[in-house]
């Protein structure tokens, strides 16, 4: 029982040092005003420590890298101001996968398609085009 609480509360704190970490990182990011995005140009966003869960236990975490492709004509100025919302929303988004996953292996596949999804109700739509993993890592427990 004692294990289970310390490994919850090990998973709260490095969302939470992950979150504001981000945070304060964009916060600090200057970027001029109406800047087009060029469509090689990608945005890292900082890992996401996606928790997984079986019999309401945390059995590992993964690490997910995420760089995003503006797509062509979008805003780079107004994404990169907006990327603590689209953060706030994919920490949501991979608790909720987190719970789900039966199998020992992630499909990629669906969870690209469905960060898609949580930046696209974040950002609105035409602003990204394309989502890559840059680096999934597993953490065992």
């Amino acid at each position: 029982m004692i294990y289970r609480i310390q490994a919850l509360l090990m998973g709260a704190l490095l969302l939470l040092a992950a979150s504001s970490l981000s945070c304060s990182a964009w916060a600090n990011e200057a970027v001029p005003e109406g800047e087009a995005a060029p469509v090689s140009h990608l945005i890292s966003l900082h890992p996401l420590f996606m928790p997984v869960l079986r019999d309401h236990r945390v059995t590992k975490y993964l690490v997910l890298q995420i760089n995003l492709e503006p797509a062509p004509g979008a805003q780079t100025a107004t994404i990169r101001r907006n990327l603590p919302r689209v953060h706030d929303a994919l920490l949501r988004e991979v608790y909720l996968i987190g719970k789900e996953i039966a199998a020992e292996k992630v499909d990629l596949d669906a969870l690209r398609v469905r960060l898609m999804q949580v930046i696209e109700a974040s950002l609105g739509p035409d602003q990204i085009s394309e989502l890559y993993f840059a680096g999934v890592s597993e953490m065992r427990l």
